[in-house]
């Protein structure tokens, strides 16, 4: 949210409307926050999770294996039975011809309100895996996910970073150690 000033600020309005300051977020409070279910969603899809094995194979990022069940022909290319395929989530969830600006965080396109009258392609279908071997708990962890953003939004107040002076710190340095802390 450091990056993306204008999202935490559109977030935090939406919290402080919905919600208030009187009680924490409920999952009951996921139907009047749109912006919130929309910052999960491009979220899931700018950065999707990776699996274990991908994290320690410096693999890409990509999804539980699958194996075809019969012979089938693909753009010409014969697949036999049994052959495996491993879906590249990455590219999936950054395709240009599903998410218009895949590269830019851009919470809006799931908001058909806000983006033209259509909301792009649901990212949690490719971000909790494929077929019958999406996560089970995909429900549980949207839900959770989001009352832990709501919740951070709702017991905080967000500002942008400032230095010793009180001014403000453009967001790349932000987020870079200063030189006064000493080298690694």
């Amino acid at each position: 949210m450091a990056v993306y000033p204008e999202c935490r600020k559109k977030a935090q309005a939406e919290v402080d409307q919905v919600i208030g300051h009187s009680r924490l977020p409920e999952f009951g409070d996921q139907a009047s926050a749109p912006y919130l279910a929309a910052i999960l969603k491009e979220t899931l899809r700018w950065f999707p999770v990776i699996l274990l094995d991908n994290l320690l194979l410096n693999s890409t990022l990509s999804a539980l294996p699958h194996a075809t069940i019969a012979d089938d022909v693909y753009e010409g290319y014969r697949i036999q039975v049994g052959s495996i395929g491993i879906p590249n989530s990455w590219k999936i969830l950054h395709d240009s011809e599903s998410y218009a600006h895949p590269y830019m965080f851009r919470p809006k396109r799931f908001i058909p309100e806000e983006n033209g009258g259509v909301a792009e392609h649901d990212p949690t279908i490719g971000s909790f895996g494929y077929g019958r071997r999406i996560c089970a708990g995909k429900n549980l962890v949207a839900a959770s996910v989001w009352v832990s953003i709501a919740t951070t939004f709702s017991a905080f107040d967000w500002s942008d970073p400032v230095d010793e002076s009180g001014q403000t710190i453009d967001h790349i340095r932000a987020v870079q150690p200063s030189s006064s802390i000493g080298s690694l």
